[in-house]
């Protein structure tokens, strides 16, 4: 068994979705104190945005082109980017209150609950991808497969709770 991140379509595998991430802007709450309220998806093309560099974004996931593209913005001109080379310096430097990035539910959940980070504006993005449990379609499903998948499907309801 193996958790893969894709379409889902492996006709040799079984698979059961278990995350379908969606990406949305998130800042510190000092951000917000600093710069003042984000009113919608416009706004945010005068603010600092936090992102990927273009290449790593594209290869796992969505970048700010991509995500004003698809919350109606398509021709949305940003003035101020930064780009990183890791999402986890991405995620630090928002922390910090530098500019506002997009948060993926999945793994900013936490340092919202936390107070840490905030939604910056509330339009959500889907992936098309997500991440899926998978194991070989000709091998049997065993009872540790089996109970394995169950408390896995289970944690993976939790976080998106």
């Amino acid at each position: 068994m193996a958790v893969r991140f894709g379409d889902g379509e492996w006709p040799h595998l079984r698979v059961k979705p278990l995350l379908q991430p969606t990406v949305f802007p998130v800042c510190s709450p000092a951000y917000l104190q600093e710069h003042g309220r984000i009113g919608s998806v416009q706004d945010l093309v005068t603010h600092t945005l936090l992102d990927r560099e273009p290449e790593i974004a594209g290869s796992f996931g969505i970048g700010w082109t991509q995500w004003l593209a698809h919350a109606a913005e398509a021709e949305a001109c940003t003035r101020n980017r930064i780009y990183f080379n890791s999402y986890e310096i991405v995620i630090r430097s928002t922390l910090a209150g530098q500019g506002v990035a997009l948060g993926v539910d999945v793994l900013v959940a936490d340092l919202i609950r936390q107070g840490l980070l905030t939604c910056a504006v509330d339009t959500r993005i889907g992936w098309k991808e997500g991440y899926h449990l998978v194991s070989p379609k000709n091998e049997p499903v065993t009872r540790p497969m089996k109970l394995f998948s169950d408390w896995l499907l289970a944690r993976a309801t939790e976080v998106t709770q």
